[in-house]
């Protein structure tokens, strides 16, 4: 099945067939993948560390009611049994995918996720 794939391609394309032939190696499939990974996880670890500490009392992603202040986005931090602050899950992920489907263009239908 994948040689006549391959067949097919060449017969269709020859040029696209001789470079894909040429330039496609396991090396650099692995370099350009370990690459890939390794920016979107220093990505999402960048926007997992806007998220609240505990203690806090104000952040943007929390549950809470929000301040007096009309222009001012943040948000009372609720907390659980232990302290630790409930987030507002649905707000970060509205920031936190267009950020990264625009950053690196990584996937082509990006609403589709979001």
């Amino acid at each position: 099945m994948t040689v006549n794939l391959i067949s097919q391609l060449g017969e269709w394309n020859p040029q696209l067939f001789r470079e894909l032939k040429g330039r496609l190696k396991l090396r650099n499939i692995a370099i350009a993948g370990v690459l890939s990974v390794f920016s979107q996880l220093v990505f999402v670890f960048s926007f997992l560390q806007r998220l609240p500490l505990r203690g806090s009392s104000w952040h943007r992603y929390c549950t809470g009611e929000q301040a007096s202040d009309a222009h001012d986005y943040r948000y009372r931090c609720l907390t659980d049994l232990y302290g630790h602050p409930q987030f507002n899950w649905q707000f970060w992920w509205t920031h936190f995918c267009p950020a990264l489907f625009s950053s690196g263009k990584i996937c082509r239908y990006s609403v589709d996720f979001c």
